[in-house]
């Protein structure tokens, strides 16, 4: 407070010295702005975009700022994984220029906030505003808020009366199911966050999460509320938007674990037609649903591999040859440890292996008997073990104990079941 009350001292005296010194023909307002320019805060030290809802396209312009943002956190050092972009790893010294995002929001009256993100998982931490009151600014910041010093040191910060989870914010100002996204609303969101009621303030910063936040982590949000700018209309999320929002961390997690993109557990979501899916495969549709993902592990082309097996006309689980799965790198190899990453052990899942007409592998008959055809066969709903197959952490796919075995690893052999 003190800071706040000697900057507020020096522009006035700045001011008058404007007024007696050649510029008499300055009025008071213009004076007073001439010397709050001279003593604003110092630019931060973070990346800042922009957005103003009065432009000429926003949704085009709204599109361009989503790009943007996930442009600049994407780490380029860490490979995509099924062609989606990673956030930079959290527990890596992240340098101080990259651990925020700053994000200026300006609405038709010239009312500007500016948003604080976290770039290791995207988290809105808090929005510097004017102080209408005092006429200066002010940090603000939610409770859980973490590393917020750094930002807008030279400005008074204060804590906001709730936390940043959806559930503190539902608590605070009501569901986001219920609270309407498009361009009138950020509108709305960005007069809000410069007054104090505190439901208005949570349903505000509500807004601005998903569709600032939500839009970078995923596309199918991205142009969801492309579309309501588009349409010129406000509309709250569907539940495919609020699965996704739950879900982001999961699919992060499971889809840089996943063995050859089976994500285990599957996860579910609710498709555009309103039905609940189990989704178990990270197809080329789901991986074109996702933004970016935040980092969870070294998915090196070097990993430990399952590989299905050519046995050469032999009869037992050996001689693996080309490797067509792959498994991340377990924890303590040489490669994660020279790296510096840190990965939970990947488990053994138990799958169905579909093929690209729909088909499952099944054992044929249901007969575990060495030699026995594998055929594509209508995939079951129920739990028949001759369509499930284990993948193995030591290198086998195996159904109830058998290996999955290709005849002579050659052009037109066929899968069969041997022994151990």
């Amino acid at each position: 407070m003190a800071k706040m009350l000697w900057a507020v001292l020096q522009v006035g005296l700045v001011a008058a010295w404007l007024m007696m010194n050649g510029m008499s023909s300055l009025s008071t307002e213009d004076a007073l702005t001439v010397a709050k320019n001279l003593y604003a805060p110092d630019p931060p030290p973070y990346p800042v975009v922009s957005f103003n809802t009065l432009s000429t396209n926003p949704r085009q312009t709204y599109l361009d700022l989503i790009s943007r943002i996930r442009r600049l956190l994407t780490d380029d050092t860490l490979d995509p994984v099924f062609g989606i972009p990673r956030l930079v790893n959290r527990d890596s010294a992240v340098p101080n220029t990259r651990r925020f995002l700053l994000v200026e929001l300006i609405n038709s009256n010239q009312d500007t906030i500016t948003v604080a993100i976290d770039t290791t998982r995207l988290y809105v931490v808090g929005y510097r505003r004017t102080n209408e009151a005092t006429d200066t600014y002010e940090f603000r910041y939610f409770s859980d808020a973490e590393d917020v010093d750094t930002l807008f040191p030279d400005l008074e910060h204060i804590v906001l009366p709730f936390g940043g989870s959806y559930g503190a914010l539902a608590q605070a100002g009501g569901s986001r199911s219920r609270t309407p996204l498009g361009l009138a609303s950020l509108e709305q969101a960005i007069m809000d966050l410069e007054a104090d009621n505190k439901p208005d303030l949570a349903r505000a910063l509500t807004v601005i999460i998903q569709m600032i936040s939500e839009a970078i982590r995923f596309r199918y949000i991205e142009h969801f509320v492309g579309n309501l700018i588009r349409r010129q209309v406000v509309q709250v999320p569907d539940q495919t938007t609020l699965d996704l929002e739950n879900e982001w961390g999961t699919l992060s997690d499971r889809i840089q674990h996943s063995v050859d993109g089976t994500l285990d557990p599957p996860v579910l979501l609710t498709n555009r037609e309103g039905i609940r899916n189990s989704i178990s495969t990270v197809t080329r549709g789901l991986a074109l649903q996702i933004g970016i993902l935040f980092f969870v592990c070294n998915r090196s082309p070097n990993t430990n591999q399952l590989s299905l097996i050519s046995t050469g006309g032999g009869t037992n689980c050996t001689n693996i040859t080309e490797p067509i799965i792959r498994l991340p790198i377990e924890k303590g190899s040489a490669q994660m440890e020279a790296a510096g990453d840190t990965c939970k052990n990947i488990g053994e899942p138990t799958i169905r292996i579909v093929g690209r007409n729909g088909l499952c592998a099944d054992v044929r008959d249901g007969f575990y008997i060495d030699g026995n055809s594998i055929i594509l066969w209508p995939c079951k709903s129920n739990e028949d073990v001759n369509q499930l197959w284990t993948l193995k952490a030591e290198g086998t796919i195996r159904s109830n104990g058998k290996c999955l075995t290709t005849r002579g690893g050659q052009t037109g052999g066929y899968g069969r079941l041997n022994r151990n």
